[in-house]
């Protein structure tokens, strides 16, 4: 198996880790203990430095729910349009109704708005719930990823939900592992199955928020066997 392994990179170090070891894809983002955040546009410049390769920039205004007011769903729109300007890849973002559902209306305005770069609904999808209903309203809305556990508390423990989910969407949808995914218990999850993305921080030490490289590359192994 070929898979891809998404870093979650939260600041200069954990860039320079990715680029370090070869890394296929960073979401770059700010505040690791919040779940993350909007990064500052000078993060990413300095991020695209360093790092060559495909860059997804989170958009999130404010840690909390996923339920975006009309003028933070405007600053989102006005922070994306910067970054896809300057030169991002891909972005990563959620947006929900109070009842957790998907918000559909800012969802198509925002894929619509970063159209050609490809959109990632983030776990904002994990918290709908009627989950199958959520993941079918972001493919109607053109959304060509999610970052899910497939409601579980980990990825790993969600497996089953996600090759579903990968299994029914083949054509239109990548699903991409993430929550609690580390290389011990990767190859478990990999096997037999039809989800080849991951997605991970990488931390291993408490009270960090930089990625440990040689967890990275234990991920990157087991993806490229």
């Amino acid at each position: 198996m070929i898979g891809t392994l998404e870093l979650a990179v939260f600041n200069a170090a954990s860039v320079q880790v990715a680029f370090d070891c070869s890394v296929d894809r960073i979401e770059l983002c700010s505040n690791y203990s919040v779940g993350g955040v909007t990064p500052l546009f000078s993060e990413f410049i300095n991020a695209r430095k360093v790092f060559k390769k495909n860059i997804f920039v989170m958009i999130r205004s404010r840690p909390g729910d996923f339920v975006f007011s009309d003028i933070e769903f405007s600053e989102m729109m006005e922070a994306m349009a910067s970054f896809k300007l300057a030169g991002a890849d891909g972005f990563v973002a959620g947006f929900l109704n109070a009842d957790k559902t998907v918000n559909k209306l800012q969802t198509k305005m925002f894929v619509d708005a970063c159209a050609p770069l490809p959109v990632t609904f983030h776990r904002a999808i994990d918290a709908c719930e009627n989950y199958f209903e959520a993941v079918s309203h972001v493919v109607d809305c053109g959304v060509k990823r999610i970052l899910s556990t497939g409601t579980a508390l980990s990825a790993f423990e969600g497996k089953v939900m996600l090759n579903v989910i990968q299994q029914k969407y083949f054509d239109r949808l990548i699903v991409v592992a993430g929550g609690n995914v580390r290389s011990q218990g990767l190859s478990t999850f990999l096997t037999d199955g039809s989800v080849t993305e991951i997605h991970s921080a990488a931390i291993t030490m408490k009270g960090s928020d930089v990625a440990d490289a040689v967890e990275v590359n234990n991920l990157i192994r087991l993806l490229k066997k």
